[in-house]
Formats: C-alpha cells, sequence, structure tokens
C-alpha cells in the first residue's frame, strides 16, 4: 500500500502542477462530494486529482470548507488549479465537521440527481471508483446504499455490542440491515434515501461526531438498506502523509473513548428500533 499511495503522490502532484484538463463532465445524475479541515486543506488536492482522473462523467465535484478553517482569500495554489478545471469549491460560516461533506450538497442538488456519491479527504480513489458503484446501483434498482467499506452491527442476546468489537463487513450480509457504510472508501446515496438528513437540531444533538452512524440511521428510516459492492471491505491507499499516523481526532474520540457505541444505542432508541431491525 506505501507502494502505492507514493505512485499516486507522484503522479497526481505532477497532474495538478502540470495538466489543465477539465473535469469530465456528462452525467447529469450523479455528483460526488467531499470536505476537508485543518492542514488537511494543503494536500486534499491530491484525492480530488483522484476523482478528476474518474472514467464515469459526474455532473459536479464539491468542496465543502468552514471559514473556520479558512477563508476564500487562503486557499492553496493546488486547489485554486483545481477550481480553474472545474472543482466547485463552497464556504460555509459554520463548522459541520464530516458531516459537511453530505448535508449542504443534499439541499442543494436534492431536486437535480439520483445520487450523491461522498469521498473522504485523505484516500486515492480508483479510476472506476465511481462506475462500479453506479452499476451496482442500477442492478440493485437504486434500493440501496452502496459502499466498498462497512462495520456489521452486531448484538449479543439482543445488546449491542462494543463498536470495537465489530467486525469487518463483507458482502455475506448483504441480504440483512446489518451492514453500516464507513465513509473512508467512499458511500453511493440514492436521493431518496437522505430525506431528512440535514435535521441539524437532531444530529448535532445525540450524533455530533458520529456522521456515518446518523446515516446509517437516516437511511434505515427511509427503507434503504446497506451493501458492500465487493466480496471484502476495501481501505483504499491513504495519501501519504496519514500513513501509520495517529489516529483522526475523531476516531480517537469515537472508537477508543467508546462513543460509537452509546451513540449508535441512542440512535436505537430515537428510532425505536432493536436488533431484530438489523437482521
Amino acid at each position: 500500500m506505501l507502494l502505492s499511495s507514493l505512485v499516486c503522490f507522484i503522479c497526481y502532484g505532477a497532474r495538478n502542477r502540470f495538466s489543465s484538463k477539465a473535469l469530465n463532465k456528462g452525467n447529469e445524475g450523479v455528483v460526488i462530494s467531499l470536505t476537508t479541515y485543518g492542514e488537511r486543506i494543503n494536500s486534499v488536492y491530491l484525492t480530488i486529482e483522484s476523482l478528476f482522473n474518474q472514467k464515469q462523467p459526474v455532473n459536479k465535484i464539491y468542496l465543502w470548507l468552514s471559514r473556520q478553517d479558512t477563508s476564500e482569500g487562503s486557499l492553496p495554489r493546488t486547489l485554486l488549479r483545481l477550481q480553474a478545471r472545474g472543482l466547485t469549491i463552497k464556504f460555509v460560516d459554520e463548522n459541520l465537521y464530516s458531516y459537511k461533506k453530505l448535508i449542504y450538497t443534499y439541499e442543494i442538488e436534492k431536486t437535480e440527481v439520483e445520487y450523491i456519491a461522498t469521498a473522504d479527504d485523505d484516500v486515492y480513489y480508483p479510476r472506476k471508483w465511481l462506475e462500479k458503484l453506479l452499476l451496482v446501483s442500477k442492478r440493485e434498482k437504486n434500493k440501496a446504499v452502496l459502499c466498498y467499506r462497512g462495520k456489521i452491527i452486531q448484538f449479543k442476546a439482543g445488546k449491542l455490542d462494543d463498536y470495537s468489537d465489530w467486525p469487518t463487513a463483507d458482502n455475506t450480509d448483504n441480504d440483512k440491515n446489518k451492514i453500516m457504510p464507513t465513509g473512508v472508501s467512499g458511500v453511493l446515496y440514492p436521493i431518496n434515501s437522505l430525506k431528512d438528513v440535514n435535521q441539524k437540531n437532531i444530529f448535532l444533538d445525540g450524533f455530533k461526531t458520529a456522521d456515518d452512524i446518523w446515516f446509517k440511521f437516516i437511511t434505515l428510516k427511509n427503507g434503504f438498506q446497506s451493501r458492500l459492492i465487493t466480496q471484502n471491505s476495501v481501505h483504499f491507499p491513504p495519501v501519504i502523509s496519514s500513513i501509520n499516523g495517529p489516529l483522526k481526532g475523531l476516531e480517537v474520540i469515537n472508537v477508543e473513548g467508546g462513543m460509537n457505541t452509546k451513540i449508535f444505542n441512542h440512535g436505537i432508541s430515537l428510532f425505536k428500533l432493536d436488533s431484530i431491525d438489523f437482521d
């Protein structure tokens, strides 16, 4: 994986510096959306270059930034080059953490597109990443949230198991509600799966640090299962700056601190579910 990351770093770094190739537009039915923050603003261009390199045309690629992190006049040249080639950069005053990647795009595009594909800011996405998601979604008649990586929601004797003990998903559980997509390798959301996703008063109260969990409960409420499109979960090559680094801030809180378990239990109570709803 280190070698793959190094090759991507060289190729996409050169592409950003020297290419003038515009975004491959042409599919009015899908947009890609992501966010970043802090020091990652200086490296997110590498991920975005991999999204520009997708074989599947898209309508737009959104990058959402909070003015609490940066400003329009402080963007690095790497992002300005991408903006000139077709990247849509949007600034918001509030800072809604990882939620920025989905809720604002949903508000803009909910009557315009069939899908929103979300991406994390610190991995490289393969050229057929989006194409494969869309092919599977058409086969599933747009009735499932699709991902390349997820966790199996696990109960013991009707009680939610600790999140840190949930196994990584494989496709043997695709016929159940047990898969919770994790955003790192990207997720494809049919637009109808996201109704009510932007209820800030609810998710900031009980799900503030756990957008993946909020998205799982909202899509489940809207009648959408989550399915893995590969045989096993896949973690795409990370941007070099994130390899062997410390856990991300939210990972420390959510995984090591046990917050994901508490937040998921809160969701079960809020949405009036129990273990049988995930079978």
